[in-house]
């Protein structure tokens, strides 16, 4: 029962970003395999997004309290292998 209870507890990445951040989650991913460096820790990756943000013109609001800027707080590592994005996201703490 329990890891039935688990895997109904999941969700997709629809769920987490609203669709209204779509579009800048998929440019902001789109930038990462341009990137020197190829696996990042969670501090490297809010840097980028707020790099991103800047670039991006976006308010402070959406570059602190978006869904995207929430999603990626809780991203522990990231890594960029051609043109393929792996990250471990924690879902629950």
């Amino acid at each position: 029962m329990r890891l039935r209870e688990t895997y109904n507890k999941r969700k997709q990445l629809i769920d987490i970003i609203a669709e209204e951040d779509i579009s800048d989650f998929k440019e902001f991913l789109a930038l990462l395999p341009n990137e020197e460096q190829k696996f990042f820790l969670r501090n490297d990756i809010i840097q980028l997004f707020k790099g991103f943000c800047i670039a991006s013109e976006k308010t402070e609001e959406f570059m602190e309290n978006s869904s995207i800027a929430l999603f990626l707080r809780r991203v522990q590592e990231l890594f960029v292998r051609d043109d393929h994005i792996a990250l471990m996201f924690r879902f629950a703490i």
